[in-house]
């Protein structure tokens, strides 16, 4: 009886101690509950968002969702944890997933170049420098990035062997020397997936991770809709005072970012990864595989953000984070895991051109949850020259080149002045951020840090830094400046009108320059220029027209500016012919010689813009 009596004893104190630590954690979960409803609230407030999705799991509260918000405003149709989302670029992890199926299964180096396994169709051009592997999961391949993104038609989405001949962007560094974030090297590497496993890219993964990790609201297909019926959720953007949605997107680099999935099965998908043991057996993959996949791979700088075998990593005031992000044209999404904590979190917003930003979300999360270490914003470095010498327009190494859309690079600028203080770094109109000096070369504003390199000559070319992964910051030359650019172009609408309106001028003021044949045939030369500017500026005037598909009329646009070169051509050519430089006055033939002096210049800034091109 009193063993009876000292076994119940200790079987009630494990149940109370079993209720006590239930509590303690429905009571951690009820108190994250309220913080993220008043973020995301005021954040959907703020930003005219329709509606978010969210998981969590860490080993304290387990699984957590939250939904806010509607998926189909028109019908009244609430968010769930099982409302499918699309995620973009977040889709590229399970790429790199089966990427590492078939290298541990001895299918796939991740050393040895891709063209290695493509013998057939698609291979990448001999005059390519060797591209592996790793180099598509750092994203350091050195493509130049390719702007056409998305479709309003699944009719247009081409397969990976035609997407990837159709679009192959110019090399524009050395393999394994520059991050520059390419959706074109995931899709060569999905291609790389379906050359050595006989399959279709959306099959093996449907058969060998979605599946097997329970994921039934998760799918690469095109419609989603034919996979997840009724509770996909419609994206939005906010116009003319209400939520709209005006069309359907469809990822035309697929396997880079077109994945639908829902919070409950993200959360399977996070936890997978966080070796909970409960998702994923090894037939998925091994545990020392999947160790493997979070060790560092590449990174510019020792203490800068870089890639895992491809997820990115940085650190936030100590804690590591592990992930990815992913924005379409109306789905902004986050997901990352933080193995120090094994906690992983996962969210998603179903409006688009808001101005919202999910990492910054994050880390009020993450401040909430772990209280991390302060960053240090205090730079005490005294320096014993000047901060000149950083100041200047960079570029991001993750950019267009080849094509149209390079001219877009002109305003997608990072600006760093110089201050007594410190560096002002401002990029797309915002305030800016003051950095403060915290070492040679080496500069600090709260957890973010930037790191200077220097040429062979000792000038500053370009910047390292330690919040994002996508590129580097490269310090642009004078003919990338946008103060030259716009100078350029105001001198030549200047020409281009006085060109137009001048002749008519001294025609009905009856004086002799009437008879002066060139400027008739600067005429159409100044029209055709400022034609084409207002077709392109009212073409390319928001993000929709550069990322879908290029629109009507595209290749007239593109002719229009070799109409200007030739009547130009000719204009100088009767300007020297008629010998007008001898029977007027110096001042008039200078000013007529700088004009098609800045018309030259202009012309060749047309070229290296690739405004003016034989391919379109």
């Amino acid at each position: 009886m009193a063993r009876f009596y000292l076994w119940l004893r200790s079987k009630t104190v494990l149940v109370v101690l079993l209720v006590l630590l239930s509590g303690s954690a429905l009571q951690a979960r009820e108190c994250i509950a309220p913080f993220l409803d008043g973020l995301f609230l005021s954040q959907m407030k703020e930003h005219k968002i329709a509606g978010i999705t969210f998981s969590m799991f860490s080993e304290e509260e387990g699984d957590l969702f939250r939904a806010w918000g509607y998926s189909h405003t028109e019908a009244g149709r609430k968010v769930n944890e099982e409302t499918g989302f699309m995620i973009g670029s977040v889709s590229k992890l399970f790429v790199w997933l089966a990427v590492m199926q078939l290298h541990e299964q001895g299918k796939l180096d991740l050393n040895t170049p891709v063209n290695d396994y493509l013998q057939g169709g698609f291979r990448l051009p001999d005059s390519y420098a060797p591209v592996s592997m790793t180099h598509l999961m750092t994203h350091t391949p050195g493509f130049a990035d390719v702007l056409h993104l998305f479709s309003k038609s699944h009719d247009r989405i081409p397969d990976a062997e035609t997407y990837l001949q159709s679009q192959l962007p110019v090399q524009i560094y050395q393999p394994g020397t520059t991050p520059a974030y390419s959706n074109y090297g995931v899709v060569l590497a999905a291609y790389v997936v379906e050359q050595i496993t006989g399959q279709l890219f959306n099959d093996y993964v449907d058969e060998h991770i979605f599946a097997p990790l329970g994921m039934q609201q998760t799918t690469f297909r095109q419609p989603a809709d034919f996979v997840i019926t009724d509770s996909k959720s419609r994206g939005y953007v906010f116009e003319s005072g209400r939520l709209v949605s005006p069309f359907d997107e469809f990822v035309v680099p697929y396997a880079a970012g077109s994945v639908v999935s829902s919070a409950k099965d993200m959360n399977r998908f996070m936890q997978f990864l966080l070796q909970t043991g409960k998702y994923g057996p090894d037939s998925i993959l091994k545990q020392e595989t999947l160790t493997r996949m979070f060790t560092l791979l590449y990174q510019p700088y020792p203490q800068s953000a870089g890639w895992a075998h491809g997820m990115m990593h940085y650190n936030y005031k100590g804690l590591d984070i592990y992930g990815h992000g992913g924005q379409t044209f109306f789905f902004q999404t986050l997901f990352v895991v933080i193995p120090q904590h094994n906690t992983g979190i996962f969210f998603s917003a179903n409006t688009g051109e808001n101005g919202y930003f999910s990492v910054d979300m994050l880390h009020h999360i993450l401040d909430y949850l772990f209280e991390p270490e302060q960053g240090n914003g205090n730079g005490n470095f005294r320096r014993n020259n000047g901060l000149n010498h950083y100041s200047g327009s960079y570029r991001s190494s993750r950019r267009t080149h080849g094509d149209h859309t390079q001219i877009i690079n002109l305003f997608m600028r990072v600006k760093v002045t110089a201050t007594p203080e410190g560096l002002l770094v401002q990029s797309g109109g915002s305030p800016g951020e003051l950095f403060k000096p915290a070492g040679e070369d080496y500069f600090v504003h709260d957890y973010k840090k930037l790191w200077f390199e220097r040429n062979d000559k000792g000038q500053v070319n370009r910047v390292i830094t330690s919040s994002s992964a996508l590129g580097v910051l490269e310090k642009a030359g004078w003919r990338e400046s946008i103060g030259f650019n716009v100078i350029l172009l105001l001198l030549v609408i200047l020409i281009s009108v006085k060109s137009v309106v001048c002749p008519f001028v001294h025609f009905f003021k009856k004086t002799k320059r009437k008879t002066q044949l060139f400027r008739w045939i600067m005429i159409p030369a100044g029209l055709s220029i400022i034609a084409f500017f207002i077709m392109f500026f009212t073409t390319f005037n928001n993000a929709e027209s550069v990322i879908f598909e290029k629109p009507q009329g595209f290749i007239m646009m593109m002719l229009i500016p070799w109409i200007s070169v030739l009547f130009v051509l000719l204009a100088v050519f009767f300007w020297f012919q008629s010998g007008t430089m001898g029977r007027q006055r110096l001042p008039r033939t200078l000013w007529q010689f700088l004009a098609f002096v800045v018309l030259v210049v202009f012309y060749v800034q047309m070229f290296y813009w690739n405004l003016l091109s034989y391919s379109f």
